[in-house]
């Protein structure tokens, strides 16, 4: 084989790896896993009573949603808990307000 056919497969033959390289180091980058985002989880204690928020604002959005609201309408979202009273009052979108039974 003549010495400039040779070069040119070397040279190929290293362009395919660094390609091979390339794809490789790409693909690990991607595989790597995101981090995972913290999800606390909250309870509420009082005078021998406890309460999940997470199942409190389940709650809350069933009832607007019942009230016949679409639960992706939901922008906004206060909670206040009156534990005192068995109760959870809310405020959805700064205007609708309403309160459900803990």
């Amino acid at each position: 084989m003549p010495r400039a056919k040779k070069e040119a497969a070397a040279q190929e033959t290293a362009a395919v790896q660094e390609a091979s390289i390339k794809q490789t180091k790409s693909t690990t980058k991607a595989a790597k896993p995101a981090a995972k985002k913290l999800e606390p989880q909250v309870f509420v204690q009082y005078e021998g009573f406890e309460w999940n928020t997470a199942e409190v604002l389940e709650k809350v959005q069933s009832a607007y949603v019942a009230e016949g609201h679409r639960a992706s309408s939901i922008k906004s979202l206060s909670l206040y808990f009156k534990p005192e009273e068995h109760k959870a009052y809310y405020v959805i979108n700064d205007s609708v307000t309403g309160c459900i039974e803990l």
